[in-house]
């Protein structure tokens, strides 16, 4: 377990690489396959892939006459990740994300037989989503737009990855996602 200023972080959701984020608050989303960053200059919000360590989205909070508004304060974000309010100092910027970045933060059990069942939790998931690991398509169910049951392909054993598309175009890779026994 890590303290941090907001409470208590779970080792597991802690990234697999180095997250360059710029700003001082950050929050990870209900699932950990996001983390949410204020940007340098206060007035963006930085979403970034927890595993690949990759800046997904930017969004950047601009006054009415179109020049960018600086000074942040605590970032606050909705279970599902869809709704952001930031703080600034003359004002709250509220951004309303039509599509959440197409994320996963964890697969359970970590290893599983060929046959045997996952539980894929992260962000962005839709109906139609499709996911292979080691390469084969996956029988997944859809449950919510954070989880997957997905039953694991018949390969051989060691580690697999895992890569999602979605009907969108949206598409997440995943090394060593899961090891296969």
């Amino acid at each position: 377990m890590v303290g941090l200023t907001q409470g208590i972080l779970d080792a597991r959701r802690l990234p697999l690489v180095p997250i360059a984020t710029p700003g001082a608050i950050a929050q990870l989303n209900g699932t950990g396959s996001l983390l949410y960053g204020v940007g340098f200059e206060g007035s963006q919000i930085v979403l970034t892939d927890t595993h690949n360590g990759r800046g997904t989205l930017m969004v950047q909070a601009q006054n009415t006459l179109g020049t960018v508004i600086g000074g942040y304060q605590p970032l606050a974000i909705d279970p599902t990740g869809t709704k952001i309010v930031l703080g600034l100092q003359n004002g709250l910027a509220y951004f309303q994300l039509a599509v959440v970045p197409l994320a996963v933060g964890t697969v359970t059990p970590a290893t599983a037989a060929p046959g045997g069942t996952i539980q894929v939790r992260g962000s962005g998931f839709v109906a139609g989503i499709t996911v292979k690991v080691g390469g084969l398509s996956a029988n997944c169910s859809f449950v919510d737009a954070e989880t997957l049951s997905c039953v694991v392909p018949a390969l051989g054993a060691g580690a697999a990855p895992m890569s999602l598309s979605n009907p969108d175009g949206q598409t997440y890779s995943f090394e060593n996602a899961v090891t296969v026994q």
